[in-house]
């Protein structure tokens, strides 16, 4: 698979690991880190622009019809041929484990 994102061994990003990260922020976009022989991709996350808790007095503020159409077409048929029932018999058992901060039902 041939990219064009930069490449750099391990040691030299473990010895400039900071100017690293400030340049992927700076240019927003990825490195990969090559250690033994794979590859690891350093990107910054894609988030919304805004992650602040929702302000109660404009819920609405940022809303984006276009994207919420574009998630649910990105998202259309993702469980198609899925089992329903042993999706449902997985989703119980799982909240009836405990959990960090929630224990179990």
């Amino acid at each position: 698979m041939a990219t064009d994102l930069p490449t750099i061994p391990f040691d030299d990003f473990a010895r400039r690991v900071r100017s690293v990260f400030d340049d992927v922020a700076r240019k927003g976009r990825a490195v990969l880190v090559e250690r033994e022989g794979r590859l690891y991709r350093l990107e910054p996350e894609r988030r919304p622009p805004v992650l602040q808790a929702a302000d109660p007095a404009d819920v609405w503020k940022h809303y984006d019809a276009e994207r919420v159409k574009e998630a649910f077409r990105r998202g259309a048929g993702l469980l198609r041929g899925v089992d329903r029932e042993e999706l449902l018999r997985d989703l119980h058992g799982q909240r009836e484990q405990d959990s960090t901060g929630r224990p179990a039902d």
